[in-house]
């Protein structure tokens, strides 16, 4: 799981991409999926995040299970920690 590549998107595309459809009709009707460039694993996210603010930020990968659990710990309602969990299982890795 560690190697699975998302092609994570900056807010400013979005918003670039929001203001766009909103305003052109063309769009009507549409779904539009928003991806970044290119894909990346968390872990070089995360050194690019690091290098960019000149912070120490480090990556700890953690199961699947666990992340689950903590967000239960932090009161996610069960629908949430199901969909996130179905998600980093089925779709994104």
């Amino acid at each position: 799981m560690l190697a699975a590549k998302i092609p994570f998107v900056d807010v400013g595309d979005i918003t670039d991409v929001v203001s766009k459809v909103i305003i052109d009709d063309a769009y009507n009707g549409q779904t539009i999926t928003v991806t970044g460039p290119q894909k990346r694993t968390f872990k070089e996210v995360i050194e690019i995040i690091t290098e960019t603010s000149n912070r120490s930020i480090q990556f700890v990968h953690i199961s699947i299970d666990d992340f689950k659990e903590d967000m239960r710990k932090a009161g996610l309602p069960d629908s949430y920690v199901w969909l996130f969990g179905y998600l980093f299982k089925k779709v994104a890795f």
